[in-house]
């Protein structure tokens, strides 16, 4: 687990966007066809945290979004 709050509280928020993607992947393999919104959505929002603890790896600073 994370030591620091705003680790753990980005970790969580992968985890819970990874699951979210996870969950669309199975739903594509068993034939469903998700709406592109909900996917780019996701995308984003991964991104978004990404670009946070990449500053963050890289700067020192707090992440930004991880709530």
């Amino acid at each position: 687990m994370p030591k620091t709050k705003v680790d753990a509280d980005t970790y969580l928020e992968l985890r819970r966007i990874g699951n979210n993607i996870n969950q669309i992947a199975h739903r594509c393999n068993g034939g469903f066809d998700p709406a592109k919104v909900e996917i780019l959505y996701h995308l984003d929002r991964l991104s978004e945290l990404l670009e946070g603890v990449t500053r963050s790896l890289c700067l020192g600073t707090p992440t930004q979004g991880a709530s």
